[in-house]
C-alpha cells in the first residue's frame, strides 16, 4: 500500500478521507491547517511519500501551491500528484498548471490509489 501525503484546508474533512485510506490499508500523513506551511514541508521532507493526494475542495490556489513546490523540487518531483474534487473552474486552471496530475474524486479516490505500481 501507498504512503500517501494527504492536503486538505478543512480538518473534519481531511479525517474522513484519511479514516478512508487508512482503512483500505495505506499510511497517511495529513495536513489541514493553512497557517503552519513551514511544518507541512518540514513533515513533508522528513519522510517523503509515495504519492501527493492534493483536495481542491477548499482554498485551491493553496493546494496548488504545495503541488508546485514539490514538483519543482528536483528531490520530489518523480512522487505522484492527485487532485481531489474542486470546482469545475479550479479544476482547469490545476490541470492546465499541473498536466501530468490525476484528477479524481473523493469517492474515486481509493481506486486512482490502487492503480500506484
Amino acid at each position: 500500500m501507498a504512503r500517501v501525503f494527504y492536503v486538505h484546508w478543512h480538518e473534519d474533512e481531511a479525517l474522513d478521507a484519511v479514516r478512508a485510506m487508512r482503512a483500505a490499508g495505506h499510511t497517511v500523513v495529513y495536513h489541514w491547517d493553512s497557517q503552519t506551511g513551514a511544518d507541512t514541508w518540514k513533515t513533508f521532507k522528513a519522510s517523503p511519500p509515495d504519492v501527493l493526494v492534493v483536495s481542491l475542495a477548499r482554498l485551491p490556489s493553496h493546494g496548488r501551491r504545495v503541488a508546485a513546490v514539490t514538483t519543482e523540487t528536483k528531490k520530489y518531483r518523480h512522487i505522484p500528484v492527485f487532485f481531489v474534487d474542486g470546482a469545475p473552474e479550479k479544476l482547469a486552471v490545476a490541470r492546465k498548471q499541473f498536466p501530468q496530475a490525476t484528477f479524481t474524486t473523493s469517492g474515486r479516490l481509493l481506486d486512482a490509489l490502487s492503480l500506484l505500481g
